[in-house]
């Protein structure tokens, strides 16, 4: 929506509207856009200060499947939709199957997911896509340095700041 405000960019171990979970109401492994009931997506608006605190699932305020499934139609329409906006993909590199899922289905998710990342990188031609090995899916808390470090990267680029910009794998 903003594109022309976005310099550069980080996702840290991002989903795609691809993936797909285990959705517990339907018991099976489902795609996150094929969720989408159709309806449209209100615009943000801030959280009450009792809001923000509260800790419960409010499905009539969930809006995930529609958000992916309008970031796939923006994708169909405008595959490189970020141009030549730089941009780094973190992903886990640590892989646990989550409990109860066959090895079958497991290695099933991995090639997609790692097939889901890749595509991601397709959203810039200045892209790279970096795996930490020592972190699973929660990267801010398995290495925040990373997350740091490539933060601090993109930022000095947008300021111009030449010898900054630091080989791919160490972001």
């Amino acid at each position: 929506m903003h594109g022309n405000d976005v310099v550069r960019m980080v996702l840290v171990d991002p989903a795609h509207e691809e993936s797909r979970l285990f959705y517990v109401k339907q018991s099976a492994w489902l795609r996150v856009r094929e969720q989408s009931e159709g309806r449209a997506v209100p615009p943000p608006r801030t959280l009450s200060p009792g809001e923000a605190t509260m800790s419960f699932y409010d499905p009539a305020r969930d809006y995930w499947g529609e958000e992916f499934q309008a970031f796939h139609d923006a994708r169909i329409a405008n595959p490189r939709m970020l141009g030549n906006t730089p941009l780094v993909v973190l992903a886990a590199g640590r892989e646990d199957p989550p409990p109860g899922v066959s090895q079958e289905l497991w290695v099933q998710l991995r090639a997609e997911r790692r097939a889901q990342l890749s595509d991601l990188t397709a959203l810039s031609s200045r892209a790279s896509l970096i795996r930490d090995l020592t972190s699973g899916h929660d990267i801010p808390k398995d290495n925040p340095q990373l997350i740091a470090a490539c933060i601090a990267n993109v930022v000095n680029m947008a300021l111009g700041k030449a010898g900054i910009e630091r080989a791919p794998h160490r972001c």
